[in-house]
């Protein structure tokens, strides 16, 4: 092949890549933050219901969005009682075991992973991205795939934050929740 056959193949490819990238950029704009917290609030419990995933609350305190890249986060705090005006945890006042927080995480506007957050009142050290050792509370996160995704196959997976977090089976999940005196929807 000769090298301006080459040049113009390349080109053609660049032109479909952005072409595609540009696609995608106008896809993931095409709601606003507050479309997308109500499109997969409230009114996508039905959804959630039918996999077995915590409904959100009518009462919950607030939806929120976070974008970066082709990926969105809309984050759902469930109650206002455990929460400052800066939406910072306040930890003396959680006391028993609590359902916390929703995360819905789209990419392309396409919901692809939902995460149930449960914390409870027992802490562990960590370190800060500032080096310091701070207390966090022990959380079980429940998350629902639901379509396949870098390498996650559809369907639940269970994370335990309790220092060294990462995944457990459904049985040891089941076996934290019951031992922190919770019970959860029975589809899951």
């Amino acid at each position: 092949m000769n090298q301006k056959v080459i040049i113009k193949k390349v080109r053609m490819r660049n032109n479909i890549l952005l072409s595609f990238a540009f696609m995608f950029l106008i896809s993931c704009t095409s709601y606003t933050n507050e479309e997308l917290i109500k499109k997969y609030g409230i009114e996508y419990n039905s959804v959630r219901e039918k996999v077995g995933l915590e409904p959100i609350p009518n009462n919950f305190l607030e939806g929120f969005c976070t974008r970066k890249d082709d990926e969105v986060q809309i984050n759902y705090l469930i109650d206002s009682t455990y929460f400052d005006k800066n939406k910072i945890l306040i930890k003396s006042k959680v006391v028993r075991a609590i359902f916390i927080m929703k995360t819905v995480t789209l990419l392309r506007n396409e919901e692809i992973i939902e995460e149930d957050t449960y914390i409870h009142p027992t802490c562990h050290n960590t370190m800060s991205t500032e080096g310091k050792i701070v207390k966090v509370n022990n959380k079980l996160s429940f998350m629902y795939y639901f379509t396949n995704h870098d390498g996650w196959d559809k369907g639940w997976y269970y994370i335990r934050n309790n220092g060294s977090s990462g995944g457990i089976s459904k049985s040891q999940a089941d076996s934290i929740f019951h031992s922190w005196g919770l019970s959860r929807p029975t589809n899951m």
